[in-house]
């Protein structure tokens, strides 16, 4: 029994000088720094790809977003344009249409003048009348007298005829005329209101359009974004969790294959140091 028991003592201090000599993790550490090195790499890989696709969204949305600015400005541009040239038009219109009023005015009268004040000079040169002083004078005092100043009286009846007629005349034209105008100037008020309400639509219109295809991109890419992101994330989890499990099993296979080894060899230098002292 006390032969056991020593035999036990140096058993045991031989297996822990022998440990000593040989160290389990001396032989374990290459093999799981090479293990954590390509876990590593695997995961600067998988963050790098992850950083690269986030940069390329974040590109896409910009640009996107600079397209929708420069298609919303490009419309404003186009709108303010239209209604300036409508309005424009507009002015010209009413503008020609005045002028062309006070030209035709113009005519009228100066038409009706002319040939009122020559068919009142016609009247009097067929009734004879005298046009001088002394002329007038004799005739007032010779017997013929009588119709002179008639025939001068029908002369100033048919003038005063003639210029209510021409006053008349006038007053139609112009009140037609002005009628006209006022008929023109709706018509095209009314234009230009329509197509100008029109044109507003039509941005409005074109505006909500980008606006929801602005909205909708972003969205989408957005959604991306996070999926992609997400799925990145997912994956580098999965990595390092596999990872980490092959280390482990990597180290205890070592230590275990490491354990068995030295545990062989310090049975077979126990062996032997019996064998050489005679136990």
């Amino acid at each position: 029994m006390f032969i056991g028991l020593v035999f036990q003592s140096r058993k045991q201090t031989q297996n822990f000088t022998y440990f000593q000599q040989q160290p389990i993790r001396g032989k374990a550490i290459p093999t799981v720094a090479v293990v954590f090195a390509v876990a590593v790499a695997v995961v600067a890989v998988v963050a790098a790809a992850a950083v690269a696709e986030v940069v390329v969204v974040v590109v896409v949305v910009v640009v996107v977003v600079v397209l929708a600015v420069v298609v919303v400005v490009v419309v404003v541009v186009v709108v303010v344009v239209v209604v300036v040239v409508v309005v424009g038009v507009e002015i010209i219109v009413v503008v020609a249409a005045v002028a062309a009023v006070v030209v035709v005015v113009g005519v009228v009268v100066v038409v009706v003048v002319v040939k009122g004040s020559s068919k009142a000079e016609s009247r009097l040169k067929t009734l004879h009348i005298p046009t001088t002083a002394n002329t007038r004078q004799s005739n007032f005092n010779s017997s013929s007298g009588v119709a002179v100043k008639a025939a001068a009286a029908a002369a100033a009846a048919v003038v005063v005829v003639v210029v209510v007629v021409v006053v008349v005349v006038v007053v139609v034209v112009v009140v037609v005329v002005v009628v006209v105008v006022i008929v023109i100037v709706a018509v095209v008020s009314a234009v230009a209101v329509t197509v100008t309400a029109a044109v507003f639509v039509v941005v409005v219109v074109v505006v909500v359009v980008v606006v929801v295809v602005v909205v909708v991109v972003v969205v989408v890419l957005v959604v991306v974004v996070v999926v992609a992101v997400v799925v990145k994330v997912v994956v580098v989890v999965v990595v390092v969790v596999v990872v980490v499990v092959v280390v482990v099993v990597v180290v205890v296979v070592v230590v275990v294959v490491v354990m068995e080894h030295e545990e062989e060899g310090g049975q077979e230098e126990e062996e032997k140091e019996a064998l050489s002292n005679g136990i």
